[in-house]
């Protein structure tokens, strides 16, 4: 949201207001007014973290804050020495798409807090670069995603499907590839919680891993 009423926001008398990087001229107003900010960077665990703790520092709960974060690192470390032992599994995450149509769908985009986690889960991004270094979102066209050949494909719903919405979306994923190079997993949901980089990071990769399914690399040929 970039329209942000300054004076609306004032009259409210806030303690302190918590902004994205993108509202940096509406930070400099509030300051100059004598409100309080917090700039909120989220694209990526450390940035997540980080937030954490300054938002227990801006409220006064700096303990419970480091406390919180520290549990967090613990969390995340044991599930990233976790990962170093599988063999990493192509994968898609899919955002956005026709009802009936995979033709310029839009996926997760590496180098931000979802890719970031898909791949601490097990997961290799085969989504490509947007040509903004900063863009969250790829748009991939049907023949590119044939030719990124992904083992895993995660269908992110906008609402809770249906029995029925859900295998339709299944079908069209695996009716969209040449027989035998269909994804092994095709997950159509609707969640969420996933890609919220708050204290459940933990949470949301050990149920990307469980989606994923990645081997030990032990047990590779």
């Amino acid at each position: 949201m970039f329209d942000l009423r300054i004076d609306e926001i004032a009259a409210l008398e806030p303690d302190a207001v918590i902004l994205s990087k993108s509202h940096y001229l509406q930070r400099a107003l509030l300051n100059k007014r004598g409100i309080k900010t917090l700039t909120a960077e989220t694209a990526s665990i450390n940035q997540a973290l980080r937030t954490i703790s300054d938002l227990a520092h801006l409220t006064g709960r700096v303990e419970e804050g480091r406390r919180l974060a520290q549990g967090m690192v613990n969390e995340i470390g044991a599930l990233v020495r976790e990962r170093n032992s599988l063999a990493p599994r192509p994968a898609l995450v899919c955002v956005a798409h026709e009802r009936d149509s995979l033709e310029k769908a839009v996926f997760v985009a590496p180098g931000n807090f979802l890719s970031e986690i898909l791949e601490v889960a097990g997961g290799t991004n085969l989504a490509p670069k947007g040509e903004d270094a900063y863009a969250v979102a790829v748009e991939m066209t049907l023949e590119q995603i044939r030719a990124a050949r992904p083992q895993v494909v995660i269908d992110l719903l906008p609402a809770e499907p249906t029995v029925t919405e859900r295998l339709r979306a299944e079908s069209l994923w695996r009716d969209a590839f040449p027989i035998g190079q269909a994804p092994e997993r095709i997950y159509a949901i609707h969640d969420p919680a996933l890609g919220v980089p708050g204290p459940r990071i933990a949470d949301q990769i050990r149920r990307l891993r469980r989606w994923l399914a990645p081997e030990p690399k032990s047990a590779l040929p």
